[in-house]
């Protein structure tokens, strides 16, 4: 795993999407690579990760996609000195690159982008890796980006944050369920 980071204001950010298959504490998350499997983990609660398209081919540059109940677990999905963001973290962050209408532009990397609409890269280095629905179908590769927080809305929703191509926003959303398969990006604890 490329632990490589970056700071940004007071915070020290993973430069790269999270690509462990082990909680901290060495137990395995369980890759789900079918529907049934994926469909499954989220319907028992239980901790998955896919690659987009279930392709081992997109794991090295954009990482793994992870359902909500690996990112709650209370093993911790992170590394050793890492956290999963909170909603409040990823706010900081994005009041610090000017807030939520240009801070979009200056966390997308410069190249992997459809549409390059110039970003600024700050070195957060956001990739466009898409998501997992619910139902087997991946979408947004190359044109969205989106990122689990901590932070949970309620039994059904968590809160994440989006990148959209040619968008220079940086969305914060709470529809879409647990049972999504989103990016993570770790902070460094306080």
């Amino acid at each position: 795993m490329n632990n490589s980071q970056i700071k940004i204001g007071s915070q020290i950010w993973m430069s790269s999407n999270l690509n462990v298959c082990h909680f901290r504490n060495g137990d395995i998350i369980n890759e789900a690579k079918t529907y049934k499997e994926w469909q499954e983990a989220d319907e028992l609660s239980k901790p998955a990760w896919c690659y987009y398209e279930n392709n081992s081919k997109y794991g090295g540059k954009l990482g793994k996609l992870y359902n909500w109940h690996a990112v709650n677990d209370a093993r911790n999905l992170s590394p050793e000195n890492w956290d999963v963001p909170s909603d409040i973290d990823f706010e900081i962050l994005s009041s610090f690159l000017g807030g939520s209408e240009m801070a979009g532009i200056k966390l997308k990397n410069s190249t992997d982008w459809k549409d390059n609409n110039q970003p600024k890269n700050s070195g957060f280095n956001a990739l466009p890796g898409g998501a997992r629905l619910w139902s087997h179908k991946f979408c947004g590769l190359n044109e969205n980006a989106f990122f689990w927080t901590s932070t949970e809305h309620n039994n059904y929703f968590s809160w994440h944050r989006v990148l959209i191509n040619n968008y220079d926003t940086f969305g914060r959303v709470n529809q879409g369920g647990k049972g999504f398969g989103m990016s993570v990006r770790c902070i460094i604890c306080n």
